[in-house]
């Protein structure tokens, strides 16, 4: 009998990031003091205080198990999965972009990429969560910085009928190739944007107007804004809380739309009710709030810029990570 942490638990062993906000207050999710473990190869009884247990009768494909100090835990592939069932779209969504976080410019560090999730997914027909996990993977991004970076991509991007403003085909901190005088310029870095649709040369820049930028950082905001508007690229910039004001957003999200040379459509039904419901993820203000100069200005007035198997026995013990 093999036994593998898993679920919530291993989401937590693994260190999938801002996992709290994700699984929000749903019943019976994320206890401390309770650890999932799934049965993989057998079907006995395990009844012990402060485990819940899953069983598994169809074989998992090369890499759902992974090695981690001695247990077996379940990788964020098939975390993902197992969750499927247990979230709503929209929060399971939420959980695909933060699998697949990383800093801007270090892949390295992401957990899983859209591109494994799809690939392990398309391994495991019939498992319960399947269908469902494999249509949210189609909305997962590579690259978020950050979990409102997330929902703000979910905002814009996610199709109407799931609450969004269906403005997708943009890369999550996408990489601007520079030309040899821009990148000599920037001693060698490539440009980040926070959204950047590439097909369309637009980039959406939600982080150097932030209080705590620093003055060298707008200096080289500055610059960057010549670079790219020599290459072609428009950028609209916004204040890093403008997620926060439906309105504004709403306002941000139509001209970011004209500047794609798209339309959203609204009325799918239920949109109000699911833009209602993804807003509702985004975790709690913070305190102190710039308030937005956005408006829809000729396209000069935005710079281009960019982007500053467990044991048994400890199986109960483990808690929950913030």
């Amino acid at each position: 009998m093999k036994v593998i942490l898993s679920h919530i638990s291993a989401a937590r062993r693994l260190g999938i990031p801002n996992l709290d906000v994700v699984l929000g207050g749903a019943p019976g999710l994320g206890r401390a003091d309770v650890s999932d473990i799934t049965v993989l190869d057998g079907a006995q009884n395990i009844r012990r205080q402060g485990l819940r247990v899953h069983e598994s009768k169809l074989p998992l494909p090369p890499g759902a198990v992974v090695a981690m100090d001695g247990a077996n835990v379940a990788s964020p592939e098939l975390v993902f999965l197992q969750l499927a069932p247990m979230l709503d779209m929209q929060r399971l969504i939420l959980l695909g972009l933060e699998i697949c976080s990383c800093p801007p410019g270090q892949p390295d560090r992401a957990l899983s990429t859209r591109q494994k999730l799809k690939a392990f997914l398309d391994k495991t027909p019939g498992h319960r969560g399947n269908k469902k996990s494999l249509r949210a993977a189609q909305f997962v991004g590579d690259g978020s910085g950050s979990v409102r970076e997330s929902l703000a991509f979910m905002l814009l991007s996610l199709p109407p009928a799931l609450g969004g403003y269906g403005l997708g085909g943009a890369a999550l901190n996408g990489k601007i190739p520079l030309d040899e005088a821009g990148e000599e310029l920037l001693s060698g870095n490539r440009d980040f944007a926070s959204l950047y649709y590439a097909d369309a040369k637009v980039a959406v820049d939600y982080r150097s107007r932030a209080a705590s930028c620093p003055p060298a950082e707008q200096g080289r905001a500055i610059l960057r804004a010549s670079i790219l508007e020599r290459r072609g690229v428009g950028v609209l910039q916004a204040d890093p809380f403008l997620v926060y004001d439906p309105a504004a957003f709403r306002a941000f999200a139509f001209e970011l739309a004209r500047r794609l040379g798209r339309r959203p459509d609204l009325r799918a039904e239920r949109f109000a009710q699911k833009h209602a419901a993804l807003r509702s993820l985004l975790p709690e203000r913070p305190a102190r709030v710039l308030p937005h100069d956005f408006s829809p200005a000729p396209p000069r007035a935005f710079s281009p810029a960019l982007s500053c198997a467990l044991p048994l026995e400890a199986a109960g013990a483990e808690r929950a990570r913030g």
